[in-house]
């Protein structure tokens, strides 16, 4: 971020790169992350209230066991 200035770039793409970084890299998190959140909001309520996931994650790939 410090060097972007010294490379020529517009104050309006330091302030965006600043805000992506105190967005997201300063709290450990990534774009995908406010997509996830806000899908989860959408899923997770039961119409029944029961509270038990509408969906359940099932392992794969590397995750799985021989």
């Amino acid at each position: 971020l410090a060097a972007l200035p010294r490379l020529g770039a517009a104050t309006v793409l330091v302030d965006r790169v600043a805000a992506f970084r105190d967005r997201y890299v300063a709290r450990g998190r990534c774009p995908a992350d406010d997509l996830l959140d806000a899908w989860r909001a959408r899923h997770e309520a039961r119409p029944d209230g029961s509270g038990a996931p509408l969906l359940t994650t099932h392992p794969h790939g590397k995750d799985t066991t021989s």
